[in-house]
């Protein structure tokens, strides 16, 4: 759910930024540049979020498969048969 939410903010920022950078730099008031700024650092924000998602699911994902390698092997040492289907 956090990935999805992220990805859309990522999503509404850049669409944002498309529209704010379709005006020529010198036609923008101070503000308006000061904004570009403001979304452009959001934008790095939320990607650095996404990164360590990602990073934090892959270990967990990592940490579940050893567990389950660890299971099984108690599990053929004490004589079980396990036929994965």
């Amino acid at each position: 759910a956090r990935e999805l939410e992220l990805e859309d903010g990522q999503s509404r920022l850049q669409q944002d930024l498309r529209e704010r950078m379709a005006v020529e730099d010198h036609l923008k008031s101070e503000p308006e540049l000061a904004q570009e700024k403001q979304i452009l650092s959001e934008m790095l924000e939320v990607v650095e979020q996404r990164d360590s998602l990602v990073a934090l699911l892959e270990e967990q994902r990592l940490r579940e498969k050893e567990e389950d390698k660890d299971l099984e092997a108690v599990m053929l040492s004490k004589g079980f048969n396990l036929n994965w289907v």
